[in-house]
């Protein structure tokens, strides 16, 4: 059996599949932090400063993750412009204006807020993917993936 198996994963469909089941377990694991607003380590994300969900006002970011398969691995992503921002964090200062002009809602309440006015603006970093090596529990959740597709390949 244990040929088989090796022989199975050597085979580019079957490495295919793997790489699909891994990046689907991925998908789940950022849907996963999105829920919780937990980053990729199961850190919690910052508060906004208005309180309320953090980073699912309208389910755009968190919606817009795809994949992509191949042979030889995975990739996770999303054409997403601002989910760098919150990936990484970032300094927003004004280039042609003196200052930023935003309203400042008090616990979610879009109906209400004052004018805020500001010389920058920090955005927290808020990652939703791992960066520089996967966490213990990405590595789990993928490593365990695994191990059932290669289990269920050994049981064919």
């Amino acid at each position: 059996k244990l040929q088989r198996i090796v022989a199975k994963l050597v085979h580019k469909n079957a490495l295919r599949e793997l790489n699909a089941v891994l990046a689907e377990e991925g998908l789940e694991l950022v849907a996963e932090g999105f829920e919780a607003e937990k980053d990729p380590s199961g850190r919690d994300w910052k508060p906004t400063l208005r309180g309320g969900s953090i980073l699912r006002d309208t389910g755009r970011l968190a919606r817009s993750f795809t994949r992509k398969v191949t042979t030889t691995g995975f990739r996770i992503g999303t054409n997403v412009l601002y989910a760098k921002t919150h990936q990484f964090g970032a300094v927003i200062v004004p280039t042609e204006v003196r200052a930023l002009r935003f309203r400042h809602y008090q616990n979610g309440q879009k109906k209400q807020g004052r004018w805020v006015f500001a010389r920058e603006v920090t955005i927290p970093a808020r990652p939703m993917l791992p960066e520089g090596g996967l966490s213990p529990r990405w590595q789990k959740a993928l490593s365990d993936a695994a191990h059932e597709v290669v289990i269920a390949w050994a049981t064919k």
